[in-house]
């Protein structure tokens, strides 16, 4: 039982982590492309995003295939998440800002 718990404990403070690095991520990424400085850098983003995802992943530790799978998953969902809302906020704004555009220049 100490065991089982020691490792939810460590999936949860693992997950919470790469939320937390996922968030910070983004905000370095906005800050990058607000300066110009990720232009044609991306790859270099994702694989250093994935590398400290894979990092983290192997904090925990499990025998069973199925769950090693599913807590991959989760590491990548845990530290990809604040990235597609980033992501999807910035498309919308930008959509917004575009149809503002249209309107003004229609009643122009």
């Amino acid at each position: 039982m100490l065991i089982i718990r020691a490792e939810f404990v460590a999936i949860v403070a693992t997950m919470g982590g790469l939320f937390v690095f996922g968030t910070a991520f983004a905000m370095f990424i906005n800050w990058l492309h607000a300066r110009g400085y990720s232009e044609g850098y991306t790859s270099f983003l994702v694989v250093a995003g994935v590398l400290i995802t894979l990092m983290a992943n192997t904090l925990i530790h499990h025998q069973d295939p199925l769950m090693d799978l599913l807590i991959t998953l989760a590491c990548f969902a845990a530290s990809g998440l604040p990235m597609i809302i980033n992501d999807v906020f910035h498309y919308a704004h930008a959509r917004l800002s575009d149809q503002k555009y249209i309107q003004e220049q229609a009643n122009g």
